[in-house]
């Protein structure tokens, strides 16, 4: 990619090895709270929040072969082979990816709804659907 660095939100895992980029200037699908068994399981959370982007403007910036996958019904989720940090995901029947905003740097995360809430074990009542 051709952007500065100054137009990415960056992030990487806890140990750094593997870090990720997504173009400030991509389009944010959907910011949410997921409530889902498979992200619970996969976070170790009753609860995350996460950005959904397309596919491509997710990005490994570094440590790619440190990337470590597997996959749940249709979504695939990759993490640090080192620290075991979640990292990003993808999903099979949709040109979709979603990451962490906690991950990214100065990522401004404006939840829009509660996904998946129906599989909730945590009850939020926050105004947002």
């Amino acid at each position: 990619m051709s952007q500065e660095k100054g137009e990415f939100y960056s992030g990487s895992c806890a140990c750094g090895a593997c870090s990720i980029q997504i173009p400030k200037s991509a389009h944010i699908i959907m910011q949410a709270y997921c409530h889902c068994h498979s992200c619970r399981q996969f976070t170790q959370a009753p609860i995350h929040a996460v950005i959904n982007v397309p596919t491509e403007t997710i990005k490994v910036a570094k440590g790619q072969d440190n990337l470590a996958s597997y996959a749940v019904v249709s979504t695939t989720r990759f993490f640090c082979k080192t620290c075991h940090s979640a990292v990003y995901h993808t999903v099979e029947e949709y040109p979709i990816a979603g990451t962490y905003p906690s991950l990214l740097k100065d990522f401004p995360f404006k939840p829009q709804a509660h996904v998946c809430y129906e599989e909730t074990v945590l009850r939020v009542k926050d105004g947002l659907p």
